[in-house]
């Protein structure tokens, strides 16, 4: 019985002596604004897909032929007729974030997530609690941008 007590008890001993690292804000400041910007990229992406009127009632000037999705879309196409085909080389395939705002966003997203993750990789000899706490951190950001755009910024009263 009291080996098993000490088998069972092993790992949490172990855990509580471990050291745990966290990045400093020196350390974290690069990809966190690289993260959070990809959050309002990510936040104004969906607002465009499901709070369209709230997206316009805070940029009343947009364009709707390219910020609207239900009719950006066509952008591809030539003349926006699907029939004709592509709207120029790319406009189907790897220029596609050029035809309208979704597109725009998406691309502007991952953009940043990679220049962030770039950022945040390039660090060496660390524990691994350090990786993990940084990516918490990262994450939260990430979420924190999205939140405030989607929710706050792009909110659904209408008035």
């Amino acid at each position: 019985m009291v080996r098993k007590l000490l088998l069972a008890l092993t790992p949490a001993t172990c855990f509580a002596q471990m050291q745990i690292q966290i990045p400093s804000l020196k350390e974290v400041w690069p990809s966190a604004t690289c993260f959070f910007v990809a959050g309002v990229a990510n936040g104004t992406h969906e607002a465009l897909l499901w709070r369209y009127s709230s997206f316009k009632r805070n940029f009343p000037g947009a364009n709707d032929q390219y910020w609207n999705p239900e009719i950006s879309w066509k952008n591809k196409y030539k003349n926006r007729d699907y029939g004709q085909g592509r709207a120029y080389p790319g406009s189907l395939t790897w220029l596609v974030w050029t035809t309208d705002g979704k597109h725009m966003l998406s691309m502007a997203r991952a953009a940043t997530e990679m220049t962030g993750a770039v950022l945040y990789v390039h660090v060496r000899r660390k524990h691994w609690t350090y990786f993990v706490s940084k990516g918490l951190i990262l994450a939260t950001c990430y979420g924190l941008g999205s939140w405030l755009t989607y929710e706050l910024a792009f909110n659904r009263v209408e008035n």
